[in-house]
């Protein structure tokens, strides 16, 4: 393929609204369309059933909840609330629903 051919070709990289949750209980459903390397975990691009792009920012227990979840699945993530670890440092967790 030619350069030109090539440029023509490209498309534009997306990366989504940022998802916002504040409030137990908010959640975003929709297909995992990528997985992003983010400065301190990954970052998930998810799209709703209306076609509206989204990035969730990713934190350790997100990821490792994420990580059974294959790009072009249908996934909901439910935001729990802040949990106090036995360590006693407190974090904010998320339920991760993914089709079967």
């Amino acid at each position: 393929m030619e350069e030109k051919e090539r440029i023509e070709n490209m498309e534009e990289v997306k990366t989504g609204d940022v998802w916002q949750y504040d409030k137990e209980g908010d959640n975003i459903f929709g297909e995992l369309k990528d997985v992003v390397d983010g400065q301190f975990s990954n970052n998930y691009l998810i799209q709703t059933p209306e076609g509206k792009d989204y990035t969730v920012f990713g934190s350790v227990v997100l990821a490792t909840k994420m990580s059974r979840v294959e790009k072009g699945k249908l996934v909901r993530i439910t935001f729990i609330g802040e949990v106090k670890a036995s360590s006693g440092r407190t974090y904010k967790d998320f339920k991760v629903e993914v089709e079967k």
